[in-house]
């Protein structure tokens, strides 16, 4: 049941993102290295602004589901890069609940670009483990796409 859902997330979120006019996807390669598979797409508002939606899951153990609202400070010409403060909402196995982050994120002229951050949020109704804090971190490796002409 888990993998349906997250194969109709990742669907979603694909379908829902590529109509934008710029688009980035990332994952976390060390992660992967441990079978755990990070997925994020993340997609401007403003020039200065930008939403991200992200899926982590691991087999049989964890699944994360996530929304990331972004605001950088002083971005360059090309767009949603450099500094950024994030506000978050999550849910996982654990519960729901809000948080909140801060990074950098750098973009290559080939448009290939390194994300760090790193943040923590608090579940609510957690009934499994009586775990309320949640830590929120980045290490993602990514690609941007642009619109076509």
């Amino acid at each position: 049941m888990k993998s349906t859902t997250i194969l109709i997330c990742a669907i979603s979120l694909l379908s829902v993102s590529f109509a934008s006019a710029q688009i980035e996807i990332k994952t976390n390669p060390v992660a992967l290295l441990f079978e755990f598979i990070p997925v994020a797409a993340e997609f401007p508002i403003r020039n200065d602004m930008s939403l991200e939606a992200e899926v982590n899951y691991y087999p049989l153990e964890f699944f994360y589901a996530g929304g990331v609202y972004r605001y950088y400070f002083k971005p360059s010409a090309k767009l949603n890069d450099r500094f950024f403060l994030c506000a978050l909402v999550g849910a996982s196995d654990f519960g729901v609940g809000p948080g909140f982050g801060l990074g950098y994120k750098w973009v290559s002229r080939r448009n290939i670009l390194l994300d760090l951050g790193i943040g923590i949020g608090r579940y609510f109704g957690n009934e499994v483990d009586e775990q309320e804090a949640f830590p929120w971190g980045r290490l993602h490796v990514g690609y941007r796409f642009h619109q076509r002409n």
